[in-house]
């Protein structure tokens, strides 16, 4: 079960946040150390771990356009997790 920040789409957010989570935790049974994955299909969709707020982990979750580079979604990463830093005083 997620809790949604910010959404715009025409799913029930709440669904589409658990349904992001599980994809992710999906990923992570690989027994690799992924810390996000991404997805492209016409544009690329983005989850990444920004942190955790005592147990609960916080994901991003974010489509972006096809051009969108490594480097920019990095970017977003990193500043998405410093936004959560900021708000819950770390």
């Amino acid at each position: 079960l997620g809790h949604v920040v910010e959404y715009a789409g025409t799913v029930e957010p709440g669904k589409v946040a658990a349904i992001m989570t599980e994809l992710f935790n999906v990923a992570l049974m690989s027994g690799e150390s992924t810390s996000g994955i991404t997805m492209w299909n016409g544009s690329q969709i983005i989850i990444a771990v920004i942190g955790k707020i005592e147990t609960k982990t916080i994901y991003l979750y974010a489509k972006a356009p096809p051009e969108t580079t490594r480097e920019d979604i990095t970017r977003l990463i990193e500043t998405s997790r410093f936004l959560l830093e900021s708000i819950i005083g770390k």
